[in-house]
C-alpha cells in the first residue's frame, strides 16, 4: 500500500517472518522473507528498514545482511526493559509465519568508502549495522578494524560470526577490562581515519567527546535506543499552512503534540535516526537532538526532526 504525504511517498511491502534465533538472553535475530518468494533489492551498508507492527507501532532496525536466497533481510532486536513496545512486541508476540509490513531500506548511517582507515566502535546490539559495512570493506580491501564491547562473554551476542584470531577485531569485555578508553583509541589513529559508533547513550557521549577535535566529516554515530524526551520549558508550534498554534508541554515532543491535537505528520522510527519526520523551519530556533542532520545542517536551523528535537525559542513556525 502507498501512503503519500506532501510529496513524500512511503511504500510498505508485506514480508513473512521465517525464523528466529536467540543470540543471547535479550537479543534475538530474525529473518524476514517476501511473501511470494521474490528477491529483494540490495541495500547499502548501514541501512535500516522500518517495521510496521500492531497498534500503529513503527520501529527502525539495522539490516545485518540479506538472506542467503536474497528474498529477505536478517535483523537483530534487543528486548528493551521499559521500552515503548516495539522490542517487546517482537520478542513476545511476533511468531514464525506472521506477516508484517516493512518500509524498504533507507540509509542515514552510510559507509564512506576509500578512507585511509576505518574504525568501528560497537556496544551490544549496536554491532548490527557494522556487519554489512565490514563485508563491504572486505570486498573493497579497504583498511578497517572494530572494537566490539560486551559486558561479559556470557552476554555477548553474535560472537560466532567473528574470527577472533583476526587482529582487526578487538573484543572488549567490560567485566574483565572495565569501560573502554575511547579517547586512547581515537588518539592513536592515523590522519584521515573515519570513526563509526553505535551503542548505548554512555558510549555515544564518550565517543562524541573523544572525537570533538576531529573533522566531523570523519565522525559518524547512530543510537539503537529510543530517543529520550528531554524536558524543556515548553513552547508553541505554529503550523504555517493552517495558521494554528499548538502548545508543546515540557515533557512531550513536537510529534506528540501534533498527534494529540489530531494532526497526522510524517514519522516513522521515533528515535531521531530515520529522517521521516523532517519538517522545514520557517521561524524560530530548533534544539536539535536527532542523528540525521550533520553539524553544518544543524547550524542552518532550517530543518527539524519533530520526533525528538524541540525549540530554543518560545515559538517555532513549521511548514506543515
Amino acid at each position: 500500500m502507498d501512503n503519500a504525504f506532501e510529496g513524500i511517498e512511503i511504500t510498505t511491502v508485506p514480508m513473512r517472518v521465517v525464523s528466529f534465533v536467540w543470540e543471547n538472553e535479550k537479543i534475538r535475530s530474525f529473518r524476514l522473507s517476501t511473501v511470494d518468494g521474490s528477491a529483494v533489492g540490495d541495500f547499502t551498508p548501514g541501512s535500516h528498514i522500518e517495521l510496521h507492527l500492531a497498534q500503529g507501532l513503527r520501529r527502525a532496525y539495522s539490516i545485518i545482511r540479506l538472506s542467503e536466497d536474497c528474498t529477505g533481510y536478517e535483523l537483530g532486536v534487543l528486548h528493551v526493559d521499559g521500552g515503548r513496545g516495539g522490542s517487546r512486541y517482537i520478542h513476545e508476540r511476533l511468531r514464525v509465519g506472521d506477516i508484517i509490513e516493512i518500509t524498504p531500506p533507507r540509509n542515514f548511517f552510510p559507509l564512506t568508502e576509500g578512507a585511509t582507515h576505518t574504525v568501528f566502535l560497537a556496544g551490544g546490539i549496536g554491532i548490527t549495522p557494522f556487519f554489512s559495512m565490514i563485508e563491504r570493506l572486505m570486498q573493497t580491501q579497504d583498511s578497517w578494524e572494530i572494537y566490539y564491547c560486551i559486558r561479559s562473554l556470557s552476554t555477548g551476542a553474535f560472537l560466532n560470526r567473528f574470527d577472533l584470531d583476526d587482529d582487526r577485531i578487538h573484543l572488549h569485555i567490560d567485566e574483565l577490562e572495565g569501560i573502554i578508553d575511547i579517547k586512547s583509541m581515537v588518539h592513536k589513529s592515523t590522519p584521515g581515519t573515519h570513526f563509526y559508533c553505535c551503542g548505548p547513550g554512555g558510549m555515544l557521549d564518550a565517543f562524541i567527546k573523544a572525537t570533538q577535535h576531529l573533522d566531523q566529516e570523519c565522525v559518524h554515530l547512530e543510537s539503537f535506543l529510543p530517543a529520550v524526551v528531554e524536558e524543556h520549558d515548553g513552547f508553541e508550534v505554529e503550523l504555517a499552512r493552517s495558521g494554528k498554534r499548538i502548545p508543546v508541554r515540557h515533557d512531550e515532543t513536537i510529534l506528540d503534540a501534533l498527534l494529540n491535537a489530531g494532526f497526522d505528520p510524517p514519522y516513522s522510527c521515533q528515535q531521531g535516526i530515520c529522517g521521516a519526520c523532517e519538517l522545514t523551519v520557517l521561524e524560530g530556533v530548533p534544539d536539535h537532538k536527532d542523528e540525521v542532520l550533520s553539524g553544518k545542517e544543524r547550524a542552518l536551523n532550517n530543518k527539524i526532526m519533530i520526533c525528538c528535537s524541540s525549540s530554543k525559542s518560545p515559538l517555532i513556525k513549521l511548514d506543515f
